[in-house]
């Protein structure tokens, strides 16, 4: 900024020494032509001295127009409210995929196993009828290993004896309580294992 405004000001320098330069001329030109012999101003003279009038108003101007330009003060490019920001724009992560979405939910609710307080108004009944389902041949070929309840979910380790027994299952418990209220089929820790994660309410599944 510094070096503009030192720019405009040998501009304005040079403007004005032109400007009383063309002056200085003019009036020397008029001073030689009264002196002439014949005592009269030619014509050409005074052609020529209005033309210096003419450049000596449009001197003027320019000099008013660039003392002007300087004292305005400029602009401030990072004063304004619309200044470019370096900061990149925020971005919205894509949405999981089905099948991520699932996993979460599976991480969520083994969470939940381990971490909730046991309720045993809840828990206990919903075990030993967990329990107790598969004991009476629900699912033929799938026996219980496992049963762990908290206080909104239970995890049920489910182990089978055939492929053809794994494949049915959900097929013959959906229909059964507590399972109906809504499970959560995982694979175990082997083929022949499946882990359910079986909620106390349908509000769980959301």
């Amino acid at each position: 900024m510094h070096l503009r405004k030192t720019a405009w000001t040998f501009m304005i320098g040079v403007a004005l020494a032109a400007g009383g330069a063309g002056i200085t001329w003019m009036a020397r030109a008029r001073r030689a032509v009264r002196v002439t012999s014949s005592g009269v101003e030619s014509q050409a003279s005074f052609n020529e001295l209005k033309r210096l009038d003419t450049e000596v108003a449009s001197l003027r101007l320019e000099i008013a127009g660039l003392k002007q330009s300087v004292q305005r003060p400029l602009a401030d490019p990072t004063a304004s409210g619309t200044a470019s920001s370096t900061e990149p724009p925020a971005t919205t992560p894509p949405p999981l995929s089905v099948e991520d979405a699932y996993q979460a939910k599976l991480v969520e609710l083994d969470s939940a196993v381990e971490s909730e307080p046991l309720d045993r108004s809840w828990s206990t009944e919903t075990q030993d009828q967990i329990e107790q389902t598969f004991r009476g041949g629900i699912a033929p070929g799938s026996d219980v290993t496992s049963a762990r309840c908290g206080s909104t979910v239970c995890r049920v380790r489910i182990h089978h004896s055939n492929g053809i027994s794994k494949v049915e299952l959900s097929a013959k418990i959906a229909t059964t309580p507590p399972f109906n209220v809504g499970t959560y089929y995982a694979p175990g820790d082997n083929e022949n294992e499946t882990i359910l994660y079986v909620l106390r309410n349908a509000l769980t599944a959301q």
